[in-house]
């Protein structure tokens, strides 16, 4: 049995007025909020994911509308990912754990490699990043970063990259994990300030202290929504 833990704590300060009054996650794409994307697709597998927790932060009250249950992290403005997702400790302890960044829209296959995995520490890549960054408005060496690996194992993620041929493939804003897996995550967090810790610099810290973070490559639909033109 696994749980979806859905990251929603940030505004999104880079969607200037998009953001002023709801989370980033809800701003509409096609339709619907970005994080409807997510738990639409998550129906789809609903024999192994059987609960879906959603950490709020800014604007939290709003996220109650979706019927799952919303732990909040109140320290969401002067914090990173890792502390959202420390909230959650009580999951990532007790299950197999899915962890998704809500400000992207994805095609199933990402989840369906996350539950397929056997490892304790599991993400998958995003093969089709030139695609999802095509058009975009931004540095592509300011808002890429590196992810090497060698067959299956993960041993370099979340710097700058310096020329294009570091980019092969981009972090997918998903992460799985067991029990065993978050301990080792945990335990490495606790050796630096952990504050403004990001998923990459969590796991960048891990595969340094030797733990074990295997990835596969995943071609399949992907987008990101960081600039309001994103949403066209």
């Amino acid at each position: 049995m696994t749980t979806l833990i859905l990251l929603a704590a940030g505004r999104g300060s880079r969607l200037k007025s998009l953001t002023e009054d709801i989370p980033k996650c809800l701003n509409t794409y096609q339709g619907k909020p970005l994080i409807q994307h997510t738990l639409d697709l998550a129906s789809k597998f609903r024999k192994q994911i059987t609960k879906i927790v959603i950490i709020s932060g800014y604007r939290g009250e709003l996220l109650t509308r979706f019927g799952y249950e919303v732990l909040e992290n109140s320290e969401w403005s002067f914090s990173g990912p890792f502390r959202s997702l420390a909230i959650a400790h009580q999951f990532l302890e007790s299950s197999s754990c899915i962890v998704s960044y809500t400000d992207i829209v994805y095609g199933e296959e990402f989840l369906q490699s996350c539950l397929s995995s056997r490892t304790d520490i599991f993400i998958p890549s995003n093969a089709n990043y030139s695609e999802s960054w095509n058009g975009r408005r931004v540095d592509i060496y300011e808002d890429l970063e590196t992810f090497a690996f060698v067959g299956n194992r993960l041993i370099e993620i979340g710097n700058r990259p310096k020329t294009h041929d570091e980019i092969k493939v981009q972090f997918a804003g998903i992460l799985k994990t067991t029990p065993e897996g978050w301990r080792d995550l945990y335990e490495v967090a606790q050796c630096v300030d952990s504050q403004h810790l990001d998923i990459t610099g969590l796991l960048s810290l891990a595969i340094k202290e030797g733990v074990n973070v295997e990835c596969e490559q995943v071609r399949s639909p992907w987008k990101e929504f960081d600039l309001p033109s994103d949403f066209n």
